[in-house]
């Protein structure tokens, strides 16, 4: 069993050639593309009472605790390996780097990125296995800057995800009006990160007489 976004057809493809054994997939949506695969809906799952107990076998280090598929652009999508130890020294050194200087601090964490995309795999294994709150950003959040300044300050966010065009998605909000949001820490990725759109951003915060937000630049994700 696998879980897929349907809007990644060619992956769908690709987990059929790589992994026959596979008897279904589950999907986060209904597509009104024919997936051709048996398959079945995420939200039907999740109303079933789902187990809280400990699981009678520990993952060992090495157990696949995740398989990532690139996106194909350039071939055909190739399924990534994870193994549990990869997620445990990301979480750790994600510690290490960004989420000590919190402790005394009850976080709550955006989720930017796609949750098939890796970059959401520093998000969310983060958020949960430090203790912290995890909140997924809605699609329609993560394109338009007064509803992505709406999500943070509506969920009162302190550390998010996200690249450099979110950066400035922010930068544009503020200027269109919308309350600046009171983010603590940035981790960004993904895309060239500038000195002028760092320095913009926070000039605005500056101007506003706000802490300044930590932007970490991060190969992590």
């Amino acid at each position: 069993v696998m879980v897929v976004d349907p809007e990644f057809a060619a992956t769908i493809a690709s987990i059929k050639d790589d992994m026959p054994s596979v008897e279904k997939i589950i999907v986060n949506s209904i597509s009104p593309m024919d997936l051709n695969f048996a398959h079945e809906y995420l939200p039907n799952i999740l109303k079933n009472t789902m187990p809280v107990s400990q699981p009678e076998n520990p993952a060992e280090a090495d157990d696949v605790a995740a398989l990532l598929y690139t996106s194909g652009t350039t071939g055909r999508p190739k399924g990534v390996v994870i193994e549990h130890r990869h997620l445990y020294n990301l979480v750790h050194g994600l510690n290490q780097s960004v989420y000590k200087r919190y402790t005394e601090t009850s976080l709550n964490i955006a989720l930017i990125a796609p949750y098939v995309f890796d970059a959401s795999v520093k998000q969310i294994f983060a958020s949960l296995l430090l203790g912290y709150s995890l909140y997924i950003a809605p699609e329609s959040a993560r394109l338009d800057s007064r509803r992505l300044l709406e999500f943070y300050n509506t969920n009162n966010i302190h550390v998010t995800d996200g690249t450099p065009s979110h950066i400035q998605l922010i930068t544009e909000g503020i200027i269109s009006g919308s309350p600046i949001p009171q983010l603590n820490h940035l981790l960004i990725g993904g895309e060239a990160l500038t000195v002028s759109t760092v320095e913009n951003f926070r000039d605005h915060y500056r101007e506003a007489g706000i802490d300044v937000p930590v932007v970490h630049r991060s190969e992590l994700g």
